[in-house]
């Protein structure tokens, strides 16, 4: 398992933690207006809502969000037990994500807390405790947790007393922190269940799901109509965008679809022979994948389960996970004959995503039980079975599989794939395949459908016909102590009365029979505010624009900056003094870039490795991608043979063949060049060029999408390392100016446009061929 730190967390899930954690510690505030409850005029808590795709890492994100409020209760909760399973182990201490949570943070299963566990998370002041458990737990009918039951725990129940807050301690069995509650995968949310968790007055509602807003829930948001409620909902939401997920290299990024019309042992084998093919290249990388069988019915999953075994599989490798599938077995062997049933008659934790990965299966036979709440990032082939499932069912099922191990590209763009083998394809299946795609695909995947009359090449590698070299650049954030320097210069200290939020806390009632609508019962002045520091502010701020900035082993400051008297000063969310700071962070990050420093060293260069040519030649999928996936071969490249180029990228690869000159396509994934974006804040720590090339007197690294225009001052920086071997060209298709700080297309669309550092600065360049432009890469 590799432990994540806040470090190897990807921009989007800093940025996303942050702005949620901001939320929740700010309510109410001006700009989250409070909502008041109409029968007894107390306040409500806020909902706020993290609207990710699967994949995106919802569980690091909200741990981060904790770590940033920092003291509190969190009852993490979500209609599923193997979600709860799974985040407990993650959470727990030496767990996948106890990193990112502050030290000493408590995590408990609810079910198994002892007495004096739960005494002491009620009497403890400070710190932070997550409890979790399923939602379901909480039900009076049955009460699996004895939560409501008096006189076990104590004078009240375990629900009572996690319902009364009283920060100073005069209530007995009281908390004294404040509560939140977490509900992972919020679509599955209904009415009764949140209505049931507010009777113990959390200060928030923190939901997470890829799926729309549950509508039945509309009363949490304040708003007199329909669109004022609706402003709210996008007030309290933080939305992660799916194509930095797919970017980022969380997701796989090609699904692969191949229409099995042929028998089931057919279709199994096919898979499993796709299965063989990656084993071996992920035992390179220590790791095994998985394939799951989905199947309709407990019955139809004996038989694949036979099928498997007819392919040599061993027993012990299969784990049917299937509701009866023991009976089945029994009937139709007169024993089990070797099956593995980790289903039937198990408790939900004995059925957990932990429990099979622990089983070291190989394989996994399943229906409903793991369409939601189970992400398996090695599971790489589906067998899925039969026909008449529904769209939503498809996507469900598809989504299982998408994931990325360790979150990271593989060099062999096999590996950053998933292959689903569809038994039974007739008119209606092949529609449904089709909605799918799109769907998908709109997700940002690219989805092809293999026919079963055209097989999916297997990709390959080209050795380099040269060696070639290219320096290595490097970056640092300057001197630590200036960069404290600029810290200390921008950053006052406050008056007491900054740093505090105070507030007026209204309790209204509505008395129905009088038809009044606002009486005031209560008003009082109250401070409602946690406290943080003005270092831990700044720096969470400037680790949310870039974590080369602040990560988790260390910073671009002296440890001096830290204890500094204005580093130390206490402010509450909501106050003045904040509100400063965060204004000031745009400056102090601007600052902060002007002492980056870009660095070559001489003695350490990159060799440019083999080229993997991915699904080379493939057809039947789209003129389109087909003139993607097609091999061209070239005379002048360090490989003799590319693929995966758009239209715009094979124009500027024959032209540099054509020059006489050595050049070579570069990889998009890790073993490829890069060059430090001197820029905090970019989408991407690195630069990644399409293409490297070696003129007379110079090694130009080329991009031919000019997205690096998007943001001036990244490519001013960018441009600006000459002196260092190596000289950035930007080429973009068709003819453009200047115009302020960015360029724009010019009248005249035909042509090409090449952007570098000259004598003066910034040039722009404008060309009626590819073949001249390259002329003028001396």
């Amino acid at each position: 398992m590799s432990l994540i730190t806040i470090d190897k967390l990807k921009p989007f899930q800093i940025n996303a933690a942050s702005d949620l954690a901001g939320l929740v510690s700010s309510y109410p505030s001006n700009k989250l207006k409070p909502l008041y409850n109409r029968t007894s005029g107390e306040l409500e808590p806020v909902v706020c809502r993290l609207k990710a795709i699967t994949g995106a890492g919802k569980t690091p994100i909200l741990a981060l969000s904790a770590s940033q409020i920092k003291n509190g209760i969190i009852l993490w909760t979500t209609s599923r037990g193997a979600v709860i399973s799974q985040t407990f182990n993650n959470l727990r201490p030496g767990g996948k994500y106890a990193d990112l949570l502050p030290p000493n943070t408590e995590v408990f299963l609810l079910n198994e807390m002892s007495t004096f566990d739960w005494n002491n998370i009620l009497s403890s002041t400070s710190g932070l405790t997550i409890l979790l458990a399923t939602v379901a737990s909480f039900n009076q009918d049955g009460d699996a947790l004895k939560i409501h039951k008096t006189g076990v725990y104590g004078k009240t129940s375990r629900w009572e007393m996690l319902s009364k807050f009283d920060v100073y301690g005069q209530l007995e069995e009281s908390r004294r922190r404040k509560l939140y509650v977490f509900y992972d995968e919020g679509h599955g949310a209904t009415v009764e269940q949140f209505r049931r968790l507010a009777d113990l007055n959390p200060i928030a509602f923190v939901l997470a799901s890829a799926s729309s807003f549950p509508p039945d829930l509309a009363y949490l948001l304040p708003g007199n109509n329909q669109e004022e409620r609706e402003f709210a909902l996008k007030e309290r939401t933080v939305a992660v965008p799916t194509r930095q997920v797919v970017d980022a290299g969380l997701l796989k990024r090609r699904l692969y679809f191949t229409e099995c019309n042929t028998s089931t042992d057919s279709a199994i084998q096919d898979a499993q022979v796709k299965y063989e093919e990656l084993s071996i290249k992920l035992e390179r990388e220590k790791l095994s994948p998985i394939m799951c069988c989905i199947v309709n019915s407990s019955s139809r999953g004996i038989d694949v389960w036979e099928s498997l075994v007819k392919l040599g599989v061993p027993k012990s490798k299969i784990a049917v996970h299937l509701n009866g599938a023991k009976d089945i077995a029994v009937d139709r062997f007169g024993s089990l004959n070797g099956l593995n049933d980790t289903y039937t008659g198990k408790k939900p934790q004995e059925r957990s995503p932990e429990i099979l990965r622990n089983g070291n299966y190989s394989h996994i036979i399943w229906n409903l039980t793991l369409r939601e709440g189970w992400d398996e990032p090695l599971a790489y082939v589906a067998y899925i079975d039969d026909r008449g499932r529904s769209h939503t069912d498809m996507v469900q099922k598809i989504g299982r599989f998408i994931r990325q191990p360790n979150a990271e590209l593989f060099e062999d763009p096999d590996l950053n794939s998933a292959y689903f083998y569809f038994n039974i394809a007739d008119e209606e299946f092949a529609l449904l395949i089709e909605r799918t795609q799109k769907e998908m695909e709109i997700e940002g995947h690219e989805v092809l459908i293999i026919k079963d009359d055209l097989p999916l090449p297997k990709s390959r590698e080209v050795a380099p016909a040269i060696v070639a070299h290219v320096p290595k650049i490097f970056m640092t954030g300057g001197k630590p102590k200036d960069n404290d320097s600029i810290v200390l210069k921008y950053v006052p200290l406050f008056a007491d009365s900054e740093c505090r939020a105070k507030g007026n806390i209204i309790t209204r009632v509505l008395e129905v029979a009088k038809g009044e609508l606002d009486y005031l019962r209560r008003e009082e002045e109250k401070e409602y505010s946690d406290s943080i520091t003005v270092w831990e502010y700044v720096s969470s701020q400037l680790q949310r624009i870039d974590s080369r900035i602040v990560n988790s082993t260390g910073n671009i400051f002296t440890h001096d900056l830290q204890i500094n008297p204005k580093m130390t000063q206490k402010i509450q969310w909501g106050s003045s003094a904040l509100i400063t700071l965060s204004s000031l962070i745009p400056i102090i990050k601007k600052e902060l870039e002007e002492n980056i420093e870009i660095l070559g060293l001489d003695i350490e260069t990159y060799t440019v490795p083999s080229f993997r040519l991915i699904t080379p030649n493939i057809m039947g999928v789209g003129t389109l991608r087909e003139e993607r996936y097609k091999v061209r071969e070239f005379k002048n490249s360090v490989h003799n043979e590319y693929n995966g180029l758009n239209p715009f990228e094979v124009s500027v690869a024959e032209a540099l063949d054509r020059t006489g000159k050595h050049w070579t396509r570069n990889p998009s994934t890790s073993v490829g060049f890069n060059i430090p974006i001197p820029f905090y804040g970019a989408d991407s720590a690195n630069f990644m060029p399409d293409f490297i090339f070696w003129s007379n007197k110079s090694i130009w690294v080329i991009d031919p999408k000019g997205k690096h225009l998007l943001e001036a001052a990244i490519s001013t920086k960018l441009l600006d390392i000459n002196e260092l071997g190596v000289r950035v060209a930007l080429i973009l298709e068709g003819k453009y100016e200047k115009n302020g700080d960015t360029w724009a297309k010019s009248g005249d669309r035909n042509g090409f446009t090449l952007i570098r550092k000259k004598i003066g600065g910034i040039k722009e360049k404008t060309f009626d061929s590819l073949e001249k432009l390259l002329l003028e890469l001396d």
